[in-house]
């Protein structure tokens, strides 16, 4: 799933997290740290903040954070489109970056550093990254230096050789998971982006419930349990998302095939026998665009096999 800002939900933290990161930047605050679990959305709000910021600001996004010395200096310099030779040694590539922030310095502009992944950064890049923020006038930081990265970034901080770096770090947040009530308001959010705009909720609330319970609250497990969902129950001709088809789709994207359940279930769904192409159920695709951004191929090529194999069957099941 790909880290599009038209789709981001600002839960609470999520709010709060932009809030300090947008604050930091703004007020020249230096060192901003921000960790979280993996698919807690810090990429998309990375990115939601890159488009919140003016043109004055100058931004260097780095994702990939395995680098040594001097390809971190090449890496920053090409983001922020400084001419510079390979054959340049660590210490003139410094030099051309100190150059680039006083000139924006002087034109009243601002320099943001981004780093993703930060986890991967060794204690020596570490170092390096508080070197650059010793570029700086009397009076203001000349580079704002945003280092996001999953929880265990913040025990690489504890460590004694990058002391120095953490007594600089001015704002710090922890983003959490969502709960039960922001993982349905999450759901449909997106699909209220994507164009879903039934009065009826695709989702039941105790299929909400199987989803909160699967995922954890992680933005990201939920994005592609529900394109799994909305696949499959296209596939099949549901008008709603239920417990049944979250259950079929939790642990894998491979789809298992559905057998005939009990109907004890009062939200159980009867599916008709699918005959023709005719036959598939009016459920227009945009409402699963919200979930089926990178993959979308691969979505297709499931839903595909799935209309062959109920098509060859010919008969009446039931899906809780």
């Amino acid at each position: 799933m790909t880290p599009d800002p038209r789709y981001i939900y600002y839960s609470a933290s999520h709010r709060e997290c932009l809030a300090q990161m947008t604050y930091g930047v703004h007020n020249r605050r230096g060192f901003i740290v921000i960790t979280g679990e993996v698919g807690t959305g810090k990429t998309t709000l990375i990115r939601t903040l890159m488009e919140k910021l003016d043109e004055n600001t100058r931004v260097a996004y780095l994702y990939h954070a395995i680098l040594g010395a001097k390809g971190l200096f090449q890496s920053i310099l090409r983001d922020y489109k400084i001419p510079f030779d390979r054959r340049d040694t660590k210490t003139d590539l410094m030099y051309l970056l100190q150059d680039f922030l006083f000139s924006l310095e002087e034109s009243d502009e601002n320099a943001v550093l981004i780093i993703d992944e930060a986890q991967n950064l060794k204690p020596h890049i570490l170092e390096e990254i508080r070197l650059i923020s010793n570029i700086e006038t009397p009076k203001k930081k000349l580079i704002q230096l945003l280092l996001v990265g999953q929880p265990e970034f913040a025990k690489i901080l504890d460590r004694t050789e990058v002391r120095q770096l953490k007594q600089r770090i001015a704002l710090r947040f922890h983003l959490t998971r969502l709960n039960r009530e922001e993982t349905e308001a999450y759901v449909s959010h997106r699909l209220r982006v994507a164009g879903y705009a039934r009065r009826n909720p695709l989702f039941t609330r105790s299929a909400i419930d199987e989803i909160f319970l699967n995922s954890g609250g992680i933005p990201r497990a939920i994005n592609i349990m529900c394109d799994n969902a909305l696949v499959m129950g296209y596939s099949v001709g549901a008008d709603q998302i239920t417990p049944g088809i979250i259950g079929k789709v939790q642990f894998s994207d491979e789809y298992q095939e559905l057998n005939t359940l009990s109907l004890s279930d009062p939200e159980e769904i009867e599916i008709r026998n699918i005959s023709t192409d005719n036959d598939f159920p009016e459920i227009v695709m945009t409402e699963a665009h919200a979930f089926i951004e990178e993959n979308e191929d691969s979505a297709f090529k499931k839903l595909m096999k799935n209309m062959m194999f109920w098509r060859k069957r010919q008969s009446n099941i039931h899906v809780t």
